[in-house]
């Protein structure tokens, strides 16, 4: 087996695993979560989360806990509270761990799950086969297409530049089951 074929499964893998462990019905890492968004959204709002004054480790481990918290999110029994769109400080720490995270998720993607997961919480998306009777279906199929339409190789040619690697085949791969996972997601 191909050495990018193996990479790009043990990173679906490893999200999988991560979904496991979150979704595993204890509820403990709920309130880690909770810690780490308060603490996160505290340095946001005093302007001490502009990417020049997090140093690399800050980052990295900033960045980290946005991608499980977006990616707890994902559960329809997920007690996280959710609102609005990302923020730009937000989005430019998950492009941060795009490159540093273990799943090497695309940043672009993470945003669909966090909406994913509020259709799911408020509209049953698949109780009527009419678009026109459920608002929460076109919402789906809205995410579905954003999904389809993410380019892996467009996303990890961008990447290649802050990776500490010359991975572009493999993080292509990767960007590719994690676009997959999501299809199969939705």
């Amino acid at each position: 087996m191909a050495s990018a074929n193996v990479d790009a499964i043990l990173a679906a893998v490893l999200l999988l695993i991560g979904f496991e462990l979150i979704d595993s019905g204890r509820g403990s890492w709920i309130s880690h979560i909770n810690g780490a968004r308060m603490i996160i959204e505290k340095m946001i709002a005093s302007g001490s989360g502009t990417g020049t004054v997090f140093s690399p480790l800050r980052s990295w481990l900033v960045s980290n806990c946005l991608v499980y918290d977006l990616l707890g999110s994902s559960f329809a029994n997920s007690y996280l509270p959710r609102g609005g769109e990302l923020s730009m400080t937000t989005m430019s720490l998950l492009q941060d761990a795009e490159g540093n995270h273990c799943s090497s998720f695309p940043a672009a993607l993470l945003p669909l799950i966090q909406a994913g997961a509020q259709i799911l919480n408020i509209n049953d998306v698949y109780m009527f086969p009419d678009a026109s009777i459920n608002s929460g279906h076109h919402d789906a199929l809205q995410l579905l297409h954003a999904a389809k339409s993410f380019d892996p190789a467009a996303w990890a040619t961008n990447l290649q530049p802050r990776s500490p690697a010359d991975d572009l085949l493999h993080r292509t791969m990767i960007a590719c089951a994690h676009r997959t996972a999501m299809i199969y997601r939705f």
